[in-house]
């Protein structure tokens, strides 16, 4: 949970099921895995916490490759859950931010700091990531704001960096047609995350 001026943000983290060996249970730590259940679950605990919204927090995806239907079919039933945003990690490349109804998901950020060389020329990618934001405001709609870096590390030297302007135009016109750059931000409206109604931030009662 963080609590913000506006509200409690409650993050749940999901991803794909990688076996025993890596799945949280009741006595070891883990991972875990998507299903139905542990969607609806993880989102009902976050609001009995007393989240004002939810954001999923996800691991998918296979490594250097577009966007799965896969992918697709559990952000559909996260935000049938409630979620309110749906941030994706998982196959090392910058992927499309795409709305489902008014909950925006960012089905890839690709790496930040990651500690390998990357494999993007034998893929046919690009390495760069981006950086998610979402502005919240009283007066105005929420806006996306998504930075872009590079995280190819044969070209940073493990020293992740900016994208340029081209590079920057570029990668955001793949991302999203409608993010509007103005200078190393890219932004647009989103009719998500409204403030909750009342007082700012919401009483809670372990507070």
């Amino acid at each position: 949970m963080r609590r913000t001026e506006w509200g409690t943000i409650g993050v749940v983290s999901l991803g794909e099921n990688f076996g025993k060996a890596t799945t949280a249970t009741e006595i070891s730590p883990g991972t875990v895995a998507f299903s139905p259940g542990t969607v609806q679950r993880g989102y009902d605990l976050a609001t009995a916490a007393g989240a004002d919204w939810v954001i999923g927090y996800v691991h998918w995806g296979d490594n250097y490759t577009d966007t799965q239907p896969q992918q697709r079919y559990w952000a559909q039933v996260m935000v049938a859950a409630g979620y309110d945003a749906i941030v994706g990690t998982g196959s090392h490349i910058a992927d499309k931010i795409e709305f489902i109804g008014d909950v925006p998901v960012a089905y890839n950020l690709g790496n930040f700091v990651f500690g390998t060389p990357g494999r993007y020329d034998s893929y046919g990618k690009q390495g760069f990531g981006l950086m998610l934001s979402l502005e919240l405001s009283r007066d105005a709609p929420t806006q996306v704001a998504v930075k872009c870096i590079v995280t190819d590390n044969f070209v940073t030297g493990f020293q992740t960096q900016p994208c340029s302007a081209p590079q920057m135009l570029g990668i955001m016109s793949v991302i999203n047609p409608a993010l509007q750059i103005q200078g190393t931000v890219a932004r647009m409206p989103c009719r998500c995350l409204d403030p909750p109604r009342g007082p700012y931030p919401r009483a809670h009662p372990n507070a």
